[in-house]
């Protein structure tokens, strides 16, 4: 929980926006706070998937993935049947951050002319009182978080190209200082795979994906004591990068595969100088999957930040890792078309922040998990 004071004179809602979690009392606090606030920005370039942070951030050309939503839209198109998640990423790295979080739900369905995909991400901020200038006692009280509301549309062509877009609205919710106007924002992006070996004993496929970003209005705020407006730009990004994956085939289509590999890479350039998620660079990242018989899964990856902050270095090496697990439970001897997964992912943190010489919290990494249904059956 935290207190913000309404002092006359003072522009509150500059410091709420732009500090993002305003603490004018005790430095220690502001800092931290300040360190949180550069890092993983907002629900519009944050990751909340397990499986793609464990692997670098890197799924821009991963098919068939709901991470689409967030890397390239396109991604949905080879999504079979319906699909339904949720995952959670925890920002506690801080005990003041405890309530701080990520959410993100998820659903996909094939249509006969596109898969159709929603989806909404939070960035839940705790609570804020909000205290007068004459004293201690709240007048006020909010839980206000950031929150993106996407449609994607996704479809496969010939040839093996894959094309999406998605239509997003970005806003910030009980803001007890300030009014806003939401931005409203488009992604596209396309995919090309090909088949470099198809056999009886294994399947190889190399894919290319690129996707351009957060391109359409600004956002607005307009409040404090002298009604002051601002205008924010979010970032754009292009994204571009290759995956690998080869599956060794079952004896049937209903035999569980014994073994499967993928390997992703991407690179994240910004293309505007953003005001609403300043001070980054290129962002790059790789991972690699190992799956054994459809049902476990082991991932690691590398992930180079665009800032330093307490994710890690800018342009520097930061490890991950995480894993899951699928039950398609047709192939293990149940008669319905339901497949369930849980994931895991661990993200390491910047031990110049976290660590003895920085504010020695003692913790080290944080986590992020999602659950999945799958029917695997299309309705139409």
């Amino acid at each position: 929980m935290w207190e913000i004071s309404v002092v006359p004179g003072t522009k509150t809602l500059e410091l709420f926006m732009h500090a993002r979690l305003a603490m004018r009392s005790v430095l220690i606090l502001t800092v931290a706070v300040s360190v949180a606030s550069n890092a993983q920005h907002t629900p519009l370039d944050t990751s909340v998937d397990p499986r793609s942070i464990a692997m670098g951030e890197s799924f821009v050309a991963t098919r068939g993935t709901l991470s689409g939503v967030i890397y390239n839209p396109a991604n949905l198109a080879a999504l079979k049947g319906v699909h339904v998640a949720y995952a959670q990423r925890k920002v506690n790295w801080f005990s003041p951050l405890d309530d701080f979080r990520f959410h993100q739900i998820t659903g996909t369905m094939r249509a006969p002319f596109a898969v159709i995909g929603v989806s909404y991400n939070r960035y839940q901020m705790g609570e804020f009182i909000v205290t007068g200038p004459s004293g201690p006692t709240p007048i006020a009280r909010a839980r206000p978080y950031e929150h993106v509301i996407g449609l994607t549309f996704a479809r496969s062509f010939d040839c093996g190209i894959d094309a999406g877009i998605s239509a997003k609205m970005f806003d910030i919710v009980d803001l007890p200082t300030a009014v806003t106007t939401p931005m409203f924002l488009v992604d596209a992006g396309f995919t090309y795979s090909f088949l470099g070996c198809d056999s009886a004993t294994s399947t190889t496929a190399i894919t290319f994906g690129l996707s351009i970003q957060n391109f359409g209005t600004y956002f607005k705020t307009m409040g404090g004591q002298f009604n002051i407006a601002s205008l924010d730009r979010p970032p754009r990004f292009l994204r571009l990068g290759v995956s690998f994956s080869n599956e060794a085939p079952g004896n049937s289509p209903l035999a569980l595969k014994p073994f499967g590999i993928l390997f992703t890479t991407e690179v994240r350039w910004l293309m505007n100088e953003p005001t609403l998620v300043p001070n980054q660079v290129t962002a790059a990242g790789f991972g690699l999957e190992v799956s054994v018989f459809e049902i476990v899964s082991l991932r690691g990856g590398g992930y180079f930040p665009p800032t330093t902050d307490v994710y890690g270095k800018v342009g520097s090496f930061t490890a991950r890792f995480g894993g899951g697990i699928n039950i398609p439970l047709r192939k293990i001897g149940v008669d319905t078309p339901l497949r369930a997964s849980f994931e895991y992912g661990v993200i390491r943190l910047n031990a110049d922040i976290t660590g003895p010489r920085g504010f020695n919290t003692g913790i080290s990494s944080l986590s992020t998990f999602a659950f999945t249904l799958n029917y695997q059956n299309d309705i139409f």
